[in-house]
C-alpha cells in the first residue's frame, strides 16, 4: 500500500514538473514573440512616419510610389499588432482601454475609406444600411481593428466585381452588424475552426488566397473584450456572413 502511494506520488510529481516546463517554456515564447514585435515596430512606424511627410510634398508618378510603401508598411504593422495582441491577450485578456460611446455608422465608413484601394483594384461594390444612429459602448482602436479585419477578409475573399453589404441597426440593449460577401464561401464543419490561431480555410487555400490565419482570432479576442459575439454563416448560393453583436449605449438619465 505504501509502495503504490509513493508510486502515486512520484507520478503526480513528474506530471507537476512536466506542467511547470510547459508553462515556462510557452511564457519564454510569449516573451520572445512581445519582443521581437516590439522591435520591429519601432523601424515600421519610422518608416510610416516619414512616407507621410514625403506623401505631402510629392506628386505624381512619386506620390505613387509612397501611397505603394505606405499601404505595405501598414500592413506589415497590422500584422506585428495581430501577433502582439495575440500573445498578450493570452495572458492579460484585459480591454486595452475605456469604452466609450462609438457612432458604429461613422465607423463603418471610416474603415470603408481606409479600404478604398482594395476595393478600387478588385472594382467591388460595397452597399451599407444603417438603421438610424446606432450607438455601441466600446474601445474605439479596437471598434477599427475589429471593423478592419472583418472588411479586409470580406474583400480579400470575394470575387472581382463583387458586392459586400454591410447592416447595422439597433436589436433592444445591443447593436446588430451583419457583413456579407460573395467569396469562397465556408463549410458548416470548418466555423469553428477559423477562429482558431493560424487555421486557414482549404477553399482559401485552394484559391490562393493569401493570409496568416489571425484575423478572426483577435477580433474574436477583442469583441469578446467588449462583452459582444461573433458568428459566421456560410451564404447561399456562395459567401459568408458575419454577424457581430456589441452592447449597445445607454445613455444616463
Amino acid at each position: 500500500m505504501r509502495e503504490q502511494q509513493r508510486e502515486l506520488q512520484q507520478r503526480l510529481e513528474r506530471e507537476r514538473q512536466t506542467a511547470q516546463a510547459l508553462r515556462d517554456a510557452n511564457q519564454e515564447k510569449d516573451d520572445f514573440v512581445a519582443s521581437v514585435t516590439h522591435e520591429l515596430r519601432t523601424p515600421l512606424t519610422s518608416i510610416l512616419g516619414y512616407a507621410e511627410e514625403l506623401d505631402e510634398v510629392l506628386d505624381g508618378a512619386e506620390k505613387e510610389f509612397v501611397v505603394t510603401i505606405r499601404r505595405n508598411a501598414n500592413r506589415l504593422l497590422e500584422l506585428v499588432n495581430n501577433v502582439l495582441t495575440l500573445s498578450g491577450r493570452a495572458q492579460t485578456h484585459a480591454p486595452s482601454g475605456p469604452r466609450v460611446p462609438c457612432d458604429l455608422g461613422r465607423f463603418i465608413l471610416d474603415a470603408v475609406q481606409d479600404s478604398e484601394h482594395e476595393r478600387r483594384a478588385k472594382e467591388m461594390g460595397i452597399d451599407i444600411h444603417v438603421d438610424g444612429r446606432v450607438l455601441v459602448s466600446a474601445i474605439p482602436a479596437e471598434l477599427t481593428r475589429i471593423l478592419s479585419n472583418i472588411l479586409s477578409n470580406a474583400l480579400k475573399f470575394s470575387p472581382r466585381n463583387g458586392t459586400i453589404t454591410i447592416r447595422a441597426r439597433r436589436e433592444d440593449n445591443h447593436a446588430k452588424l451583419t457583413v456579407e460577401d460573395e467569396g469562397v464561401g465556408i463549410s458548416e464543419s470548418e466555423i469553428d475552426r477559423l477562429f482558431d490561431p493560424f487555421y486557414r480555410s482549404p477553399s482559401a487555400t485552394r484559391a490562393g488566397i493569401a493570409g496568416t490565419g489571425l484575423g478572426l482570432t483577435i477580433v474574436r479576442d477583442l469583441i469578446t473584450n467588449l462583452n459582444g459575439t461573433i458568428h459566421l454563416t456560410p451564404r447561399e448560393p456562395h459567401g459568408t456572413r458575419v454577424t457581430i453583436t456589441l452592447p449597445a449605449h445607454e445613455p444616463v438619465s
